[in-house]
């Protein structure tokens, strides 16, 4: 995180021992950048490569599932997309219905978010975060994470993907419920009830990601 420092003996010491490292912002959530030893074992970044490239719709299909989107299996890309578009759109209106708070639809803007509505902000600020610890987590098992299966754009689009399975009982309904409770964003405040929420996740994602393309 910021403030630290590391010698050049340090460096070479991690490089030895295959050691990843993190540069992190202050909250520990997102990652700005990543090294790691240039002998780093990519005997799981092969695998997820070739499962993706061979049975990438089964992937998808199984993405599916673990969101609880209960569908039929299915290989065509314009019907997956719009059955997981509805899917969304159904779960966007259930936790709002749930939580109390008014939902006019999903319209993320990252890069220029004074344009977004309140509750719009505290959802992509969640997001952010959880795609910061699913970025950490497919780096830390020897993933690749601009190598997606849903996704395709980005500079992580398989931590997207992998965030995607645990928006909707994390980073919604804690954007959602603080909206709620708080006329304007505490982002610090914000940030804890998140990590209150991610306690388990870290292990949840190291688990779908063997699921994925350790046990298939």
């Amino acid at each position: 995180g910021p403030g630290c420092t590391i010698t050049r003996d340090a460096a070479i010491l991690l490089g030895k021992f295959n050691t990843l490292v993190l540069w992190c912002a202050s909250d520990g959530m997102s990652v700005h950048n990543v090294s790691t030893s240039c002998t780093y074992d990519i005997k799981n970044a092969k695998r997820q490569v070739q499962l993706i490239e061979r049975d990438r719709f089964k992937l998808w299909n199984s993405l599916l599932d673990e969101r609880g989107c209960k569908h039929k299996y299915s290989e065509n890309y314009k019907e997956l997309l719009l059955l997981e578009a509805a899917f969304m759109k159904q779960q966007y209106s259930v936790l709002a219905r749930e939580h109390g708070v008014q939902w006019n639809g999903r319209i993320p803007r990252i890069r220029d978010m004074a344009e977004d509505d309140t509750l719009n902000k505290a959802i992509t600020m969640c997001n952010m975060a959880l795609y910061g610890i699913a970025t950490s987590i497919i780096y830390g098992l020897g993933f690749l994470p601009h190598f997606g299966i849903v996704h395709g754009r980005g500079s992580t689009p398989l931590a997207y993907d992998i965030s995607d399975v645990f928006k909707c009982k994390t980073t919604i309904p804690c954007a959602m419920n603080h909206v709620k409770n708080n006329a304007a964003i505490d982002r610090k405040r914000l940030m804890d009830e998140l990590c209150e929420r991610c306690e388990t996740i870290p292990s949840q994602m190291v688990d779908l990601l063997n699921r994925l393309f350790l046990r298939t």
